[in-house]
C-alpha cells in the first residue's frame, strides 16, 4: 500500500510539473513577435476540397481575398466532378476574376488517404516557389499568406505551420471540440516546440519550400497514410531542413457535432498519435488531472491536503486553458466553456484508455485500420 501511495505521490507531482511547464511555455509563445515578410516568393495555394457545408463558402472564398504582394494563385483539387463543392469553386473564381484560380478534378488514388491523391495532382498545376495548404475549412486572414512566407528569408528553413482555434461551433460536442484545441492540443504544440523544436506540422495550415517537398517523394509519399501532416513535417525535418512554428492563428469553421462525430473524431486522433509517438503519447497519462487528482484526494481519506491539491490541479488546469485560448489563440470561448473542461477532460480520459484497445479508426464516414508505421488499410467492416 505505502508503494501505491508514493506511485501516486509522484504522479500527481508529475502532473503539477507539467500543467506549471505548459503554463510557461504558453505565456512564453504569447510573448512572440516576428519581423514582417521582406520577401514576398510566388506561392501556390492547394486547396482539397470534398463536399459543401455551411460555413465552405465563407473559408473558401477567404483564400481569394489574400493581402499578398508577389504572384499567387490558388488551385482547387476535388476527387469528382459530381461533387457538391465544384460549382460554388467556380463561383467564387468568377466573384474574384482578379485572383489566379485552377480547378483539377483528381478520380485517380494513389492511396487511402484522398487529400493527398488530390494535393499530388493539384501540384501539376502549380507553379509556385512555396506550396502552401490549408484544409477546406478554414478561414484565413488577409496577411495569412504574408506571416506563413517571411521565415522562408531563411534558406534553411523548408516548411512553415501555425496555430488554430475553433472560429464556430454548434451545439455541445463541436463546443468540446474547440474546448479540446485551446485547452490540450495548442499548449501540447507549444510545449513540443519548446522542449525539442517542431518536428511535425500542422494540417489546417502549412507552407513548404518545392525542394524540400521533392526531398520527400511529393505528397504521392504519404497517400498511404492517416497522419499526412504530421509526416509531411517530420520528413521534411529529416531531409535536413527547418521546421518554423508561426505566431498566427487560424480559424477552423465547426459544423454541428453528434456525439458519435466527436468521440469518433477523438479516438481518430488519439490512436494515430499513439502511432506516430508511442512513447510520448504513453507518457501523456500524467496530464490527465482529472484522474489523478481525484485519486489523491480519494487515498488521502478525503483530507484538507487531499482536497488542496485537487483545488491547485484544477486551478492549474484552468489557467493554461485562460492563458492559451485569451493571450494566444484569442479565441472566443466562455466561463461557460471552462465549466466544461471537466466533463471534456474525462471524455479524454476515456478516449485515451480506449486508444490502447485497437487499432480501427473512422475518416470521412469509412473505416480504416491503422499498421504500426501509420499505415492505412480499408476495414472489412464499418462501425455502426
Amino acid at each position: 500500500m505505502l508503494v501505491l501511495q508514493l506511485m501516486l505521490y509522484l504522479l500527481v507531482l508529475a502532473n503539477a510539473l507539467y500543467l506549471v511547464l505548459t503554463l510557461y511555455c504558453v505565456l512564453m509563445f504569447a510573448r512572440r513577435e516576428e519581423p514582417p515578410a521582406a520577401e514576398f516568393p510566388a506561392v501556390s495555394i492547394l486547396k482539397a476540397v470534398k463536399g459543401c457545408e455551411g460555413g465552405t463558402e465563407a473559408a473558401l472564398a477567404s483564400f481569394l481575398t489574400l493581402d499578398y504582394p508577389g504572384p499567387w494563385q490558388v488551385v482547387f483539387a476535388l476527387a469528382d466532378a459530381a461533387d457538391p463543392a465544384l460549382p460554388l469553386i467556380r463561383k467564387l473564381a468568377d466573384r474574384h476574376p482578379e485572383c489566379r484560380v485552377r480547378i483539377v478534378i483528381a478520380p485517380e488514388r494513389l492511396g487511402p488517404n484522398e487529400k493527398m491523391s488530390n494535393l499530388a495532382a493539384a501540384m501539376a498545376e502549380a507553379d509556385g516557389e512555396l506550396v502552401a495548404l490549408a484544409d477546406a475549412d478554414v478561414l484565413a486572414g488577409p496577411d495569412w499568406l504574408r506571416r506563413l512566407v517571411a521565415p522562408f528569408a531563411d534558406p534553411k528553413v523548408g516548411l512553415t505551420t501555425c496555430l488554430y482555434r475553433a472560429g464556430r461551433t454548434h451545439g455541445l460536442w463541436s463546443r468540446l471540440e474547440g474546448l479540446t484545441i485551446a485547452s490540450d492540443l495548442m499548449p501540447q504544440v507549444m510545449v513540443a516546440e519548446r522542449l525539442e523544436g517542431i518536428s511535425f506540422a500542422l494540417g489546417a495550415s502549412v507552407c513548404v519550400r518545392r525542394a524540400a517537398l521533392s526531398d520527400i517523394g511529393g505528397f504521392a509519399a504519404l497517400a498511404a497514410y492517416l497522419a499526412d501532416d504530421y509526416l509531411l513535417g517530420n520528413r521534411v525535418q529529416q531531409a535536413g531542413w527547418r521546421l518554423h512554428l508561426c505566431p498566427q492563428v487560424v480559424d477552423l469553421l465547426f459544423g454541428r457535432q453528434s456525439f458519435r462525430d466527436y468521440f469518433l473524431h477523438q479516438l481518430r486522433w488519439a490512436r494515430t498519435y499513439r502511432v506516430c509517438r508511442p512513447a510520448g503519447y504513453a507518457a501523456s497519462a500524467v496530464t490527465h488531472a482529472v484522474l489523478w487528482g481525484p485519486l489523491f484526494l480519494a487515498a488521502s481519506n478525503f483530507s484538507g491536503v487531499g482536497w488542496g491539491v485537487l483545488a491547485g490541479l484544477t486551478a492549474l488546469r484552468a489557467a493554461v486553458f485562460v492563458a492559451c485560448d485569451r493571450l494566444v489563440l484569442r479565441g472566443g470561448h466562455t466561463l461557460a466553456d471552462l465549466a466544461l473542461l471537466p466533463l471534456k477532460d474525462a471524455l479524454a480520459l476515456i478516449v485515451f484508455l480506449l486508444s490502447f484497445t485497437g487499432k480501427r479508426v473512422v475518416w470521412r464516414d469509412r473505416s480504416f485500420e491503422l499498421s504500426p508505421d501509420g499505415r492505412l488499410r480499408v476495414a472489412s467492416r464499418h462501425w455502426q
